[in-house]
């Protein structure tokens, strides 16, 4: 079980609440081991809780991943607010993907830091401090995925310059 963050371009705004990534538990309402349904009305609460006064009502667009895994599916939770990805087997979560599109109105922590204004090497230099790293390629600043199993966090789309995750 484990959790992913992704890198998604989004436009920059003050966060206004915090999402907490809680290691071998979740991230914000949402747990590990939940079904699609409690899934679901998490995030339904989450998005209530986080609407802000002028918000227009979006609805929760949910979809599926098209590459079939045997025993695994991935829905995609999405709205102009937020997106999550979640990848269940045998009906219960198993990752939990949150990306910078959901860091637009929550700062998303991870211990004492903020994931997507750190900048990549900063995050990355941190997140060792907990973790061993795995990355997709032999060099560490050209890889696109970082997984820090004894954590179970992998971050995807991290590129090892000014830019942030």
């Amino acid at each position: 079980m484990r959790m992913r963050i992704n890198e998604m371009k989004a436009p920059q705004s003050e966060p206004q609440r915090v999402l907490s990534i809680v290691l071998h538990e979740g991230i914000g309402l949402l747990k590990i081991g939940m079904r699609p349904e409690q899934i679901l009305a998490s995030i339904k609460e989450m998005y209530a809780e986080e609407r802000l006064p002028g918000d227009s009502d979006f609805p929760i667009q949910i979809s599926e991943d098209l590459e079939i895994v045997k025993g695994v599916t991935i829905l995609r939770y999405t709205n102009p607010s937020f997106f999550f990805m979640v990848q269940y087997q045998k009906g219960h979560a198993v990752e939990i993907s949150v990306d910078r599109y959901s860091g637009e109105r929550r700062k998303i922590m991870l211990y004492d830091i903020d994931i997507f204004q750190t900048p990549a090497e900063q995050l990355i230099t941190r997140l060792k401090e907990f973790s061993s790293c795995v990355y997709d390629t032999d060099d560490e600043q050209l890889s696109y995925t970082y997984e820090f199993n004894d954590i179970f966090i992998a971050l995807n789309g991290a590129t090892l310059n000014p830019l942030f995750l």
